[in-house]
């Protein structure tokens, strides 16, 4: 999934423009929240499958539960998935934001 939103990231950049580089300050501190938003995209990706697994088998990865219903379940993967895809999104839109010199950092 990480080599996913790496590589979705990665063709979003484009080919550099010969425009003027932001500051260093404002291009670090759009690697350092796409990077944040990556990691929190792939951390819910894994509580999605979890939950996912929980509706289909009544079961957490660690034995039986009394808890949600599998519906609730499948709800709260659905409403997190959708909130994923808004913080992709917003990942591209900030890869898209600015340029790289021809070096690729």
């Amino acid at each position: 999934m990480h080599a996913l939103l790496l590589l979705a990231l990665w063709f979003a950049q484009g080919s550099p423009a010969p425009a003027q580089e932001p500051p260093a300050k404002d291009h670090d501190a759009i690697h350092r929240e796409m990077e944040e938003l990556i990691v929190q995209v792939e951390a819910h990706q894994h509580a999605i499958d979890r939950m996912l697994y929980q509706a289909s088998t009544g079961r957490s990865a660690v034995g039986t539960v009394a808890g949600p219903s599998p519906g609730d379940l499948i709800q709260k993967a659905l409403d997190q998935g959708k909130q994923d895809q808004r913080d992709i999104q917003h990942i591209l839109d900030l890869a898209a934001s600015h340029t790289h010199k021809g070096n690729g950092t």
